[in-house]
């Protein structure tokens, strides 16, 4: 999956650790939102699928002088 560059959100499909070959498989990006509310979307449309899922900001972040 493409994540691409620019800053967003990202929701990431939580595995069950039992089905998992390794760590890194306990999570896989799903889909990458501009916008929060869209990514809240997509992490509501897992649960009523009954999947677990994250939401990650990936992109810079301000806080400079």
């Amino acid at each position: 999956m493409d994540l691409g560059l620019d800053d967003g959100f990202v929701v990431y499909l939580r595995l069950d650790p039992a089905h998992a070959m390794s760590p890194d498989d306990l999570e896989q990006p799903i889909a990458r939102c501009a916008s929060y509310a869209e990514a809240l979307r997509v992490g509501r449309a897992c649960l009523r699928n009954s999947q677990d899922s994250v939401i990650r900001y990936h992109g810079h972040v301000g806080g400079s002088d």
